[in-house]
């Protein structure tokens, strides 16, 4: 994936969080990558969005890591019962 296909797809990402997910998702992204948490368990009624609210942790953390000019990977785990949703494009 290219540059600019990368930052197209964290702010597609980003742009298509409703409020309360970008909250969550600000909220899992500050405490595992600025306040050293080691990992963090979302868990909330079906539908709500919490696969969105990864999506968006990640692309939090990849924005962050592009202004700062961190190259290293960013490496995640994500556990999902439904082969439709693991086989969904990022």
């Amino acid at each position: 994936m290219s540059p600019s296909q990368t930052q197209v797809a964290i702010q597609k990402a980003l742009v298509g969080l409703k409020d309360f997910q970008s909250a969550t998702a600000s909220v899992v992204h500050n405490r595992l990558f600025v306040g050293g948490q080691k990992s963090m368990l979302v868990a909330d009624e079906v539908g709500l969005g919490k696969t969105i609210v990864a999506k968006g942790v990640i692309a939090k953390e990849l924005t962050r890591r592009r202004e700062s000019g961190v190259r290293r990977p960013l490496k995640g785990t994500y556990i999902c019962s439904n082969q439709v949703i693991a086989g969904e494009d990022v």
